[in-house]
C-alpha cells in the first residue's frame, strides 16, 4: 500500500498523465489538412517519452487515410506533440467535447 499511496501522491493534475484524452494545436509547419484534423479532434494520451521535442504521443481514430500515411505514425494513427501544443486535457472524454 505504501507504493500505490507515494505514486498517487507524485502525479501533477495540472499535467496529462498517459490515458487522458487531450485536444492539442498542431504546430504551423503540417498541412492545412493535418492542422484541421488534429485541432478539431480528440486524442488519447499513449506515451511520455523524455525526448527534448515531442514528447507527447498522442494516438487518434478515425484518421482519413489520406493523412494517415505521410502525416501520422503508421500503422499506429499517433503523432507526437510538445507539453505547449496540449491545450485541454481530461480523464473524461466528454468533457472536452464541449470545447
Amino acid at each position: 500500500m505504501k507504493y500505490i499511496l507515494s505514486y498517487e501522491s507524485k502525479t501533477n493534475e495540472n499535467e496529462p498523465s498517459v490515458g487522458d484524452f487531450v485536444i492539442c494545436k498542431e504546430h504551423d509547419t503540417a498541412t492545412d489538412k493535418v492542422v484541421k484534423f488534429v485541432n478539431n479532434n480528440i486524442g488519447i494520451l499513449q506515451k511520455i517519452t523524455g525526448a527534448k521535442y515531442g514528447n507527447y504521443i498522442v494516438g487518434y481514430d478515425n484518421i482519413p487515410q489520406d493523412l494517415a500515411v505521410d502525416n501520422f505514425n503508421f500503422p499506429m494513427n499517433n503523432r507526437s506533440f510538445n507539453r505547449e501544443e496540449i491545450i485541454h486535457f481530461s480523464k473524461n472524454k466528454k468533457e472536452l467535447e464541449n470545447k
